[in-house]
């Protein structure tokens, strides 16, 4: 009886240690896992697109297909698979440690890729206020070219009206100085 009894302890010592391997038919924990990420970042869209007609219930349920496709199973394999993790509640739990932490990591890149393009688009706009800075000021400094010019132009004018009157001035002072001399003779 004594050998029975240890017999009977130690068979199901074994099966139960034996219960921790996964069974043919059910998805291994690894790929249970990307499953299980795969399967809440398709949640979390369908919940973000309010889908409300037939065409969207139809996009719906194209998003969940192409993720059982990229995984290579089908609803009935996952409904399967999560039946047997559910009566092993380690392993259950295990899997949605290591899920929570690849969606962590997952919300980390993408906030960070987040960042990286704002942080492009403040150095786009920053870039494009400097390039219209120097053009408003190339035009600043043209229209004060212009008005130099203007003004060097006028200053010439006035040069000139200048150097006519002294011409006329010296002219007439010629004339003047000249008059007596011939009236001396």
């Amino acid at each position: 009886m004594r050998r029975l009894l240890a017999l009977f302890f130690i068979l199901n010592f074994s099966v139960a240690c034996n219960k921790a391997k996964v069974p043919a038919g059910i998805i291994q924990p690894d790929k249970m896992v990307n499953l299980l990420t795969d399967m809440h970042i398709a949640d979390g869209y369908t919940a973000n697109h309010s889908f409300y007609n037939k065409a969207d219930s139809d996009r719906t349920a194209s998003v969940y297909k192409a993720v059982f496709k990229k995984h290579a199973t089908d609803s009935a394999g996952m409904r399967k698979s999560l039946a047997f993790y559910s009566k092993n509640p380690k392993q259950l739990q295990d899997l949605y440690k290591k899920v929570g932490a690849r969606l962590a990591n997952l919300e980390k890149a993408e906030q960070a890729r987040i960042k990286k393009e704002e942080n492009r688009k403040k150095a786009l706009e920053a870039k494009k206020k400097k390039k219209e800075k120097l053009r408003l000021d190339s035009l600043r400094k043209d229209s004060l070219n212009r008005v130099n010019l203007k003004k060097d132009s006028l200053n010439k004018v006035k040069a000139r009206k200048d150097s006519l009157k002294r011409l006329s001035d010296i002219k007439k002072e010629k004339t003047k100085n000249d008059i007596p001399a011939k009236r001396n003779r």
